[in-house]
């Protein structure tokens, strides 16, 4: 249900006093404000406000339970203030259909670490894409285009068994495993895992051929700046949450990462959980050493700190713990 309208200065009065509180949304902070109380004329200095703000993304908003008095006392038709709004009412009608086509499969039985482990035996990934695409396609669209992004991504990339489809399903559950809910972080993440090494095609191969000597190689170091570059060259603004994870992907609990050497609690949390995802994912298809092993082996590597040569465990405590209750041999 659409909880704000979309409205635009042009259809309020100087000097007049509406019984509706109007709110302005600031697209790129996804910050909002009272606007004008109701109540309070409006005068000709604040509409001059409201315009400049609008010039640079921002818009106006009524509350949904407002719409008929905004209809009223603005004088306008609900076709117009639909047209103004044909986004998110065009995002509603797909959700509803979306949800039809998806809703009942997200009630089918799901037990993560029975898939788990069905994917460690088969080395197939299939079954957790699927999962998590049709429940990522339930994903609110008019919560945010970022949201709304993330489900076309994951629509087209959830259908091949490659590497980063499998960090970014791992990432996914691991984030909901460890109490991440909304839909929003979530995106994030996800978008944030799919994207994380793009900086690496800037990057010569024959400095990549040698995975175990990348750690000392300055260029490789930098390749999450890299990453940001790329991004920053495409001429869409991506979120700070999402610029944020993958700045930060390589970052380890103790310092020992890069590039920044950050540490401990600087390091946002889905950072850690999408470099955690990465290393098990890397290792267990055998990037890391060049041999594949067991997805369910490398899991309780990370989970029991074990000293492995390739992998870095430096992570909060809880995260690592968090990872028992995904081996069905080792929590119940």
């Amino acid at each position: 249900m659409i909880t704000f309208y979309k409205v635009v200065s042009e259809v309020f009065e100087v000097e007049k006093i509406y019984s509706f509180t109007i709110f302005l949304y600031d697209k790129e902070r996804e910050n909002r404000v009272v606007a004008l109380k109701d109540g309070e004329p409006l005068e000709n200095d604040t509409i001059e406000q409201w315009k400049s703000m609008e010039e640079k993304g921002a818009y106006l908003q009524v509350f949904n339970e407002d719409k008929d008095e905004l209809l009223l006392q603005a004088n306008i038709d609900e076709t117009y203030l639909n047209e103004l709004n044909s986004e998110i009412l065009n995002s509603m009608k797909e959700q509803e259909y979306r949800n039809k086509k998806y809703g009942p499969l997200r009630e089918q039985s799901f037990v993560l670490k029975d898939e788990l482990a069905v994917a460690s035996e088969t080395n197939d990934f299939k079954n957790l894409m699927n999962r998590a695409h049709l429940e990522i396609m339930c994903f609110p669209l008019y919560l945010n285009d970022l949201v709304s992004t993330t489900t076309e991504l994951v629509d087209k990339l959830f259908i091949r068994d490659i590497l980063p489809v499998r960090i970014a399903t791992f990432a996914y559950f691991l984030a909901k495993h460890n109490k991440i809910e909304d839909e929003l972080t979530l995106s994030q993440i996800i978008v944030s895992a799919l994207l994380k090494d793009i900086g690496l095609t800037m990057i010569s191969p024959a400095v990549l051929s040698e995975y175990k000597e990348l750690t000392n190689r300055d260029l490789y170091l930098k390749h999450p700046m890299l990453s940001i570059f790329v991004l920053s060259k495409t001429g869409k603004d991506f979120d700070k949450h999402v610029k944020r994870f993958i700045l930060e992907h390589h970052e380890q609990y103790d310092g020992s990462g890069f590039p920044r050497e950050k540490r401990d609690k600087y390091i946002d949390m889905p950072s850690y959980i999408i470099n955690l995802s990465d290393q098990i994912l890397s290792y267990s298809s055998g990037l890391v050493t060049g041999k594949e092993a067991k997805l369910t082996d490398v899991i309780r590597y990370f989970y029991k700190r074990s000293p492995v040569d390739g992998i870095n465990s430096s992570f909060p405590d809880h995260l690592l713990e968090s990872l028992g209750s995904l081996l069905k041999s080792e929590v119940s």
